[in-house]
């Protein structure tokens, strides 16, 4: 039945996304953003990283939401509560120095910035649908990137090379 709801917002003047909760900002746990960089010389290396990398909408009900006009019933109910613009996706690029130590492998790891909000979408029918001129959807949540913060949370990474790896990316000159 929710994807029906929200497969039934088509028509924004027919439905209405009302949150029930304030948005809730939290960072992501955090993943491998850039390669990994090796200094296979015997001295300190600095290094530029640089990557993009894309954070999306998603939602409760299975990509309903966060696509078509179910989305913009979606943010336009959430900006007429909070006064600010909901993010469907951003794309972040992250470039960075980093310094490694001889025979050491680096990296940066990213937690994005996100944002949660929780409603539910009111469908209002003039023809009754099975008896009912108003369908609700309760307990709709959508999650996304929290304009706040577009960086997000970035850790730079980096330990001792294994042997198999000073073997495998260091050439003997």
């Amino acid at each position: 039945m929710r994807k029906l709801i929200c497969a039934l917002c088509v028509y924004p003047d027919n439905c209405q996304f009302i949150p029930t909760s304030a948005p809730i900002r939290f960072m992501a746990a955090r993943k491998p953003l850039t390669g990994r960089t090796f200094n296979c010389t015997s001295n300190t290396s600095t290094k530029m990283l640089s990557e993009a990398t894309t954070d999306s909408t998603t939602d409760t009900v299975g990509g309903e939401v966060s696509m078509g006009s179910s989305f913009s019933v979606f943010s336009f109910g959430f900006n007429l509560t909070y006064n600010q613009n909901w993010l469907k996706s951003r794309t972040v690029t992250v470039s960075r120095t980093i310094t490694l130590n001889a025979k050491e492998v680096g990296w940066y790891d990213r937690g994005p910035a996100l944002q949660k909000v929780t409603g539910k979408f009111v469908y209002k029918q003039t023809k009754p649908i099975e008896g009912a001129h108003f369908w609700i959807v309760g307990n709709v949540t959508v999650t996304g990137p929290d304009p706040a913060n577009e960086e997000g949370d970035v850790i730079e990474q980096s330990r001792p090379m294994t042997a198999a790896e000073v073997t495998s990316h260091c050439v003997a000159l």
